[in-house]
């Protein structure tokens, strides 16, 4: 079984999942992480949101035809790495709420 510490390296340095996650939301964590989908995740959130400066989340992901979700979980990632930054929040074009946006760093 996979442990929280197995989650852990200089590329990614914060758990993928939480304590109270299923052992099956830590085992695909691993997996996305050891496959190399995480890093081909991460990079095409940030190409997406090349394409769409101060885009919402919600935004990013329908130019960049990526998944929503992965996008909001990929985006906090990226930041974390410096690679983009929060911006203030504002209605969202697709899904009319308010959201916050980002930017490339």
């Amino acid at each position: 079984m996979f442990q929280q510490a197995d989650m852990f390296s200089a590329e990614t340095p914060h758990p993928m999942s939480r304590r109270r996650d299923p052992e099956t939301s830590r085992i695909a964590a691993e997996r996305l992480w050891a496959s190399g989908a995480l890093n081909e995740q991460q990079k095409a959130v940030l190409e997406a949101a090349r394409m769409c400066p101060g885009g919402t989340a919600v935004e990013i992901a329908q130019r960049g035809r990526i998944d929503r979700y992965a996008v909001s979980r990929r985006l906090p990632e990226l930041q974390r790495k410096g690679q983009v930054r929060r911006g203030p929040p504002r209605n969202c074009s697709v899904s009319g709420r308010p959201q916050c946006t980002w930017r490339t760093a």
